[in-house]
């Protein structure tokens, strides 16, 4: 929509601006938080430069397989090369993977929100066309010169909405996580859910093709299926680890 950051003596695009200033921001922030989580500052510091390295390999190549270009990047690959740099920092330091995760997955959601404006005021990711309530008309530019004029859905707006809403309930969940005693892996779940359920619906919203697709579902809603179940799979597995510990629990008192 607003491609480019025009101020008195430079102009900067305004995608990758605002997402260069989510990561500084990130970064300061989780090496603050970390040590209240009992993290190593050189480990919150390994973490996410491991996790962004590899988010950018992962994103790139999904784009590449689906593609065919290197021109851009497709976020779930860069979340699947994200969790990896995270499970390659948690092996590095003997620490529980799940637990990295957790503590990062709400930031993931913060950046991936700010992400969303960027692809609005870049004029990608755009909604399909819809004259109805809240719909977009990006204006001419040399990014949006096939579609301008034309009523959009808000999909990108939506899923920033919907991340945000999102990273403030995983930040609530992880500042009860302690108290609560929570076994590492539930907010990491949460995420997958909430955000596959999410992409899945929004798919269905899109109005770019450049995504690829594999039947009648695209690759992304193809992810999401997948990411869906494998969240399941991980909150089975945490509910049989605590029905094991409290059994244990048990045992031990009537000993």
């Amino acid at each position: 929509m607003h491609p480019y950051i025009t101020l008195p003596s430079l102009t900067l695009p305004s995608y990758s601006t605002i997402i260069v200033a989510a990561f500084i921001l990130v970064f300061i922030v989780t090496n603050i938080a970390g040590r209240h989580f009992g993290f190593h500052f050189y480990v919150t510091i390994e973490a996410f430069l491991y996790s962004t390295v590899f988010m950018l390999i992962g994103g790139k190549l999904l784009y590449f397989f689906t593609c065919h270009s290197w021109d851009g990047m497709v976020f779930y690959g860069g979340l699947l090369g994200g969790a990896l740099g995270m499970h390659f920092t948690a092996l590095k330091y003997k620490i529980q993977p799940l637990a990295l995760l957790d503590f990062y997955c709400p930031f993931v959601a913060f950046l991936h929100g700010v992400g969303r404006i960027g692809c609005l005021l870049g004029g990608c990711c755009y909604g399909m066309e819809y004259d109805g309530i809240f719909s977009v008309i990006y204006p001419e530019n040399s990014l949006t010169k096939n579609f301008f004029g034309v009523p959009r859905f808000p999909t990108p707006i939506l899923e920033s909405l919907g991340l945000f809403l999102l990273c403030g309930i995983l930040i609530l969940v992880l500042l009860q996580k302690e108290k609560r005693q929570l076994i590492d892996g539930v907010l990491w779940g949460m995420y997958l859910i909430f955000y596959s359920v999410l992409r899945f619906l929004l798919e269905f919203t899109r109005g770019d093709s450049i995504r690829g697709f594999l039947g009648i579902l695209s690759v992304s809603q193809w992810i999401s299926l997948f990411l869906f179940v494998a969240a399941l799979l991980l909150f089975l597995r945490i509910y049989r680890k605590d029905k094991k510990a409290e059994t244990k629990n048990h045992l031990q008192i009537f000993k």
